[in-house]
């Protein structure tokens, strides 16, 4: 079960191609009593840092504590095989375990140097010493962290080791979220503090400003602080998109970008990426924009937006959550709808971040991008034939089950959906990969 996890961090790099980027190989599926969340952990600078993989749970799962710890158990067994392979992830994975999952036997079948860290979550089980000591073997070898609980006050010296604790804010206000914190380093003191439930990028910056180091959550899902005015940049690359939807030549719109050297240089590195696996780097605009084609030219311009000449690491960050809201609605969609259309979805994810990274109005940006109809529709609330994957997308991002009528109007089960978060986030960390 969940095989194809190792597949997602460790398949091989795609095929040579001279037309567009390839999406990974299928992964494998087969029976799932869990689905895999992938949580995106942030760190003080707003930049990914990390992810968070545990086991949810489908509706109709027990809670039971025997469930709770099988789940665990696979979890344990892929990732160990996982890490015993040559290809093992770069980014920092973190485990989210049922206490008693911290007593594993699998532990020992992980021979790596890629540490983990630990995070054990719910009520600390302070009847069982047993426990406590077992959880103490991985000092050594793990980072460990848990759940904010008051409990550890009865172990301080298990308080001293624990380098991470997560504390769930969700709708807390800033006097509750402080004391939190304070709480937590009384609790353990050598600990870093992990902020889960964050709601948009102010309370974000809120936390951090507290001391949190990490945070989490639904961080994108709210409006931004607005400003008035587009910047500079923008004017020239929507030039070049609009010439891209009118279908003009290559060499028209090769000599709007090639007075802007950042723009050119952006666009050649997008095509020189792992995505499209090349023989040969391509150093000339015109035979960059011929190996996109026309199909595919308006979506990755629309790409250079998320990378402007001053980028922050927030920016990194968007530019990874739109690719893969994009890539992931569009690949939902393949079944019902022409290539056009998965086009359509594409572009639909990619823009639904885009407010956030030019701090202006969705309205004036909307205006300004003339990006196809069917997509500004969707942007601006109408209900459309994309809006249930948008709607997918967004759950996804902030690691939510999705109900089974969420599911339907997409035509999609939860093990395709799970398989499919998975094959986009491939598809994004093999794009951006170079």
């Amino acid at each position: 079960m969940f095989t194809w996890l190792k597949d997602w961090f460790s398949q091989s790099a795609p095929q040579p191609t001279t037309t567009s980027p390839i999406p990974p190989t299928s992964l494998r599926s087969g029976v799932h009593h869990g689905l895999m969340r992938r949580q995106l952990i942030l760190d003080h600078h707003l930049r990914a840092h990390a992810y968070a993989l545990s086991l949810r749970h489908l509706p109709q799962a027990t809670h039971a504590e025997a469930h709770l710890l099988r789940n665990d158990d696979i979890l344990l067994c892929e990732v160990s095989i996982l890490l015993a392979q040559e290809h093992c992830p770069k980014r920092p994975l973190w485990l989210e375990l049922e206490w008693e999952s911290l007593a594993s036997p699998r532990f020992a079948g992980i021979h790596t140097e890629h540490a983990l860290t630990l995070i054990a979550r719910g009520p600390l089980p302070a009847s069982n010493p047993q426990l406590i000591h077992d959880f103490k073997q991985h000092w050594k070898s793990h980072t460990l962290g848990c759940d904010f609980n008051k409990a550890l006050l009865n172990f301080p010296h298990l308080g001293e080791q624990l380098q991470v604790i997560r504390i769930h804010i969700n709708d807390a206000d800033i006097s509750q979220i402080s004391s939190l914190i304070q709480q937590s380093l009384h609790l353990a003191p050598n600990a870093k503090i992990w902020a889960d439930g964050v709601q948009n990028q102010e309370a974000a910056e809120a936390c951090i400003g507290m001391g949190v180091n990490y945070v989490s959550g639904a961080i994108f899902s709210q409006a931004p602080q607005l400003g008035g005015q587009l910047p500079a940049s923008f004017m020239r690359l929507n030039l070049a998109l609009q010439q891209a939807q009118a279908g003009a030549p290559f060499a028209d719109i090769a000599e709007t970008i090639r007075v802007d050297p950042a723009l050119s240089t952006r666009l050649l590195r997008y095509v020189n990426s792992a995505a499209f696996g090349l023989n040969h780097p391509i150093h000339h605009l015109l035979d960059a924009l011929n190996l996109l084609g026309q199909q595919r030219l308006y979506r990755w311009l629309a790409l250079l937006f998320f990378n402007p000449c001053s980028a922050t690491p927030l920016d990194e960050t968007l530019l990874e959550a739109a690719l893969t809201r994009a890539r992931l609605m569009e690949q939902l969609g393949e079944k019902q709808f022409s290539a056009e259309q998965c086009e359509l979805l594409f572009l639909t994810g990619l823009f639904s971040l885009l407010d956030y990274l030019l701090r202006v109005p969705r309205s004036l940006l909307l205006n300004e991008l003339k990006m196809p109809e069917l997509v500004a529709q969707t942007l601006t609330g109408s209900p459309t034939v994309l809006t249930p994957y948008l709607n997918l997308a967004i759950q996804s991002e902030q690691g939510e089950m999705p109900s089974a009528n969420d599911l339907a109007q997409c035509q999609c089960d939860a093990a395709h959906f799970n398989q499919q978060q998975l094959e986009a986030t491939m598809w994004v960390l093999t794009t951006l990969s170079s």
